[in-house]
């Protein structure tokens, strides 16, 4: 990197962190919540959300249909899919069912839970507490999204 790109960037993070301090926000704090949330989004996927879907798609193979996990952990936004195989499923159907990562509201870092069947996804929920994800919940969210997704298809 050239030195006049180092400095150009050198001011335009000086004047964002101005910004940040004259609006009382903690920046520093801002990026410790980011992290541990990104942390624990992480622990939830691969203690309750994987295990849900697992069991889940395991159940919908035992009904003749089929499943797929899909994770991308590095990134801007991280997430874990799972894409429904439904047997006869209408052609250009995607049916699959999205928990991502996000810091992009005012709110904080928070997950996003959507569904996506035909069009563009459909949101169903925001945690914005990671505590909130419970393995109940997990199974609720992804029955009542399993069921859109098989309306949708019928």
């Amino acid at each position: 990197m050239n030195e006049q790109t180092k400095i150009r960037l050198s001011i335009i993070t000086s004047r964002h962190a101005k910004r940040l301090a004259e609006a009382g926000i903690d920046a520093a704090a801002l990026a410790s919540r980011e992290l541990a949330f990104r942390q624990g989004f992480e622990r939830a996927s691969a203690e309750i959300l994987r295990p849900a879907m697992i069991e889940i798609g395991g159940q919908l193979e035992r009904a003749g249909h089929g499943y797929r996990v899909a994770e991308e952990a590095e990134g801007a936004r991280p997430f874990l899919e799972l894409h429904l195989v439904i047997t006869g499923a209408r052609r250009g159907s995607k049916n699959l069912i999205r928990f991502f990562f996000s810091n992009h509201g005012e709110k904080g870092p928070e997950i996003i839970a959507e569904v996506e069947m035909v069009r563009s996804p459909m949101e169903l929920t925001r945690f914005q507490e990671i505590e909130a994800l419970t393995p109940e919940v997990v199974e609720q969210l992804l029955l009542d999204a399993i069921e859109q997704i098989f309306a949708s298809n019928g």
